[in-house]
């Protein structure tokens, strides 16, 4: 939980740093215009009922830095001056959603774009919503207000409750107005005339009067500003709730009620585009957010009437949403993103200007905070929220237990985890007065006198050299450029976003787009902390360097269907060698070249891509070849081996057979040598034998012999035998 709250107050830290140059220099401008611009003059020329009251209406409300409470008993004072009520309309509309003040915290927070956009989408509504109002009143549609309306509108303007008293003056002037407008009014007459007296009363509004206004809303909104940066999931918008219209109308739907006023609503916009939100969402939030409320709502209905209210929601919802949807076709056609300095940045990489004027910012929030009563304000109404269930906060023991939480939390500061695989060096004020490699609790000085940075020297990290976003892989151009057919700019605007990503000039001069990751380990731990600023963002700048020299060296052919594992390697070892040579303390461990393209206009890749697949097709017929060959190859080699060896079995077997004969026809003779008589008789029956076969044979037989019946023979089952009387 300690390491949460130090967390928080640092995104709270970095928001005031990165606002309170242009903030402090807006309040300036406003306690300028506050004096050169007399209200008095900007009341006579909004009394006639004619587009010219409208228009100038809206235009004096856009630099006039009035909140979202103050700016409705202006715009009583206006009506009661004999503005009409569309004039009337226009500066409740475009007072509140813009000022000098809020267009400083917009060029801080977000982008030069939004900084343009947000004044004249707030004139143009203010505009529109004001010439239907007056146009409803000339036709005789508008309806008359309650006859008691002014004093429930002096009631109502502290229906928001800021939870302040404006200190001893305020309290004994006007315990229950929330602002100063109609005090400063009343004494702008007397204000002195020299212009060291009036550097003082716009000195004196600026940082007094129209901050003290301002100051419960800022708190509100840098509060709600660090819990989004710190909470919300960074691919929120996008998956949880979707970009386009479905976000529009939920910030549509969050903003009408909300009670915050433009400067307050900045920082909460900027930590929404941060965590994905759309840019025409967020122009939706900080017009409607502004511009509507419940107080406001109930000011208009009792004061200008009930249709006249239906015109004002009616138009500022009308608006917001064309607006948001022009915002995202605007960002589309210049082919960028919103940017913000809302993140997960670091206040230690400020300017030492930026950070004083960050500092002078929160000494004066505090001290108005303090002179306003806001933590006994706020206090009160939380203990009144607890007391129906039986917790009184203002109790003694509540109180004690509350404080010893507080300091033990703060205490909780003192203690930092080292874990296993980490090295953590206690730095105080800025030097390393220790280093710690064994995994534990490490106690040091509490915030902000010490603290504990570990770095783990076992965690693979990783830069992914591409735009914001997706890949551009295949899929991704193919469902853009089907995007592009129903959603026209804002998908080709997401494609710009894609397009982001590295660019390197081949050596025939084409242009190609790469992804590659880089994953690397921390070595030494105290030169990636401390002798470069930021290592991470070093070690991307020089795989960009690297990945472009490696294509430099070769054809866009051997980029798109090369060795990739070479390109990889080469770009590997320059990265290596740039960052040995400011002794970074990294090792890295692996590069992937995970895409080449042409570019992310569809037309365009797509050739590219039926060149690349032609000469994968040429390159693998090639190989298909070359195994067909190899195949064949081995296979006749195989059949003459096999040939071979079955003539060898051949000859040998024919050798021995031959061998054989020889032997048994040697035997026969031998045989035929020692009895032949026997042999020769033998012979002869066999001849017989087989010659007489299946013969009828009439024999004439010497007188003496007897004659036996050969075996088989018809009618006989003993075997002939010639014997001898």
């Amino acid at each position: 939980m300690t390491a949460f709250a130090l967390e928080w107050l640092e995104a709270i830290w970095v928001i005031l740093v990165e606002s309170g140059p242009y903030l402090l220099a807006g309040f300036l401008i406003a306690g300028a215009l506050k004096v050169v611009i007399p209200e008095r003059w900007i009341y006579r020329n909004l009394g006639q009922d004619n587009t010219r009251s409208v228009f100038l209406a809206s235009l004096f409300g856009v630099p006039i830095p009035l909140c979202s409470c103050s700016v409705i008993p202006t715009a009583m004072s206006l009506k009661r001056s004999g503005a009409s009520k569309g004039a009337t309309t226009s500066f409740l509309i475009s007072t509140p959603e813009t000022g000098v003040d809020s267009i400083g915290v917009t060029y801080a927070l977000m982008d030069p774009i939004m900084t343009i956009v947000r004044p004249f989408s707030a004139l143009l509504t203010a505009f529109v919503s004001g010439s239907l109002v007056n146009r409803i009143v000339k036709r005789g549609w508008d309806d008359q207000p309650e006859e008691d309306v002014q004093q429930r509108l002096i009631e109502s303007e502290h229906d928001h409750d800021h939870g302040h008293s404006h200190g001893a003056e305020a309290a004994s002037t006007d315990a229950g107005s929330c602002c100063h407008t109609e005090r400063e009014d009343q004494a702008e007459d007397a204000a002195p005339e020299g212009a060291k007296a009036k550097a003082k009363e716009a000195w004196h509004y600026a940082f007094v009067t129209l901050m003290a206004d301002l100051t419960p809303w800022f708190i509100l909104g840098f509060i709600v500003s660090g819990l989004i940066t710190l909470i919300v999931p960074d691919d929120f918008f996008g998956t949880v709730l979707p970009n386009g219209w479905m976000s529009m109308m939920a910030m549509l739907v969050i903003g009408v009620p909300l009670y915050i006023c433009a400067t307050a609503s900045t920082p909460v916009a900027a930590a929404l585009l941060a965590k994905g939100l759309d840019p025409g969402s967020a122009l939706i939030l900080l017009l409607a957010g502004p511009a509507t409320n419940i107080a406001t709502i109930a000011v208009v209905r009792g004061f200008l009437g009930r249709r006249v209210l239906y015109a004002y929601l009616g138009s500022i919802a009308a608006c917001s949403l064309a607006l948001g949807f022009g915002v995202n076709a605007l960002y589309g056609m210049l082919n960028t993103s919103p940017t913000t300095a809302v993140g997960p940045l670091s206040a230690e990489h400020s300017s030492w200007f930026a950070q004083l004027t960050g500092a002078i910012l929160l000494a004066l929030l505090v001290w108005h905070a303090h002179r306003l009563g806001l933590v006994r304000s706020w206090g009160g109404k939380l203990r009144q929220l607890f007391l129906p269930i039986g917790i009184d906060l203002g109790a003694r023991p509540i109180k004690a237990l509350l404080l010893l939480f507080v300091l033990a939390l703060y205490l909780g500061t003192a203690v930092s985890p080292v874990r296993p695989g980490q090295t953590g060096f206690v730095v105080q004020f800025g030097k390393v007065t220790r280093t710690v490699q064994e995994p534990g609790a490490v106690w040091h000085a509490p915030a902000p006198f010490a603290r504990l940075v570990a770095v783990s020297n076992e965690q693979i990290r990783a830069a992914h050299i591409q735009g914001p976003g997706e890949s551009l892989s295949l899929t991704a151009i193919t469902r853009l450029a089907q995007e592009d057919a129903r959603a026209g700019q804002q998908a080709r605007a997401r494609r710009a976003d894609l397009e982001a990503s590295t660019e390197l000039l081949t050596r025939d001069e084409y242009l190609l787009r790469t992804e590659i990751s880089v994953h690397y380990r921390v070595d030494d731990a105290r030169a990636w902390l401390f002798q470069t600023e930021d290592p991470d963002a070093l070690v991307g700048a020089f795989a960009e360097t690297a990945i472009r020299e490696a294509g430099l060296a070769r054809l866009a052919d051997e980029l798109l269907i090369g060795d990739r594992e070479l390109i990889q390697d080469e770009t590997r070892d320059g990265i290596q060698r740039a960052l040995d040579a400011l002794n970074a303390g990294v090792t890295i461990e692996q590069v992937n070249l995970k895409e080449v393209h042409a570019s992310a206009d569809p037309s365009v890749h797509y050739a590219f891509r039926d060149v690349a697949s032609a000469l994968e097709d040429k390159q693998r017929y090639i190989l298909q070849a070359d195994e067909y060959r190899t195949r064949r190859e081995s296979a006749a080699a195989a059949q003459v081996i096999a040939l071979e060896e079955e003539a060898r079995a051949q000859a040998h077997a024919m050798l021995q057979r031959a061998r054989g004969d020889a032997a048994a026809f040697t035997a026969v003779r031998e045989a035929l040598s020692a009895v032949p008589e026997a042999h020769r008789d033998r012979l002869r029956f066999e001849a017989l034998t087989r010659i007489l076969r299946d013969r009828r044979v009439i024999a004439v037989l010497d007188p003496g012999r007897v004659v036996t019946p050969l075996p088989g023979s018809p009618g006989t089952t003993n075997a002939p035998l010639f014997e001898e009387e």
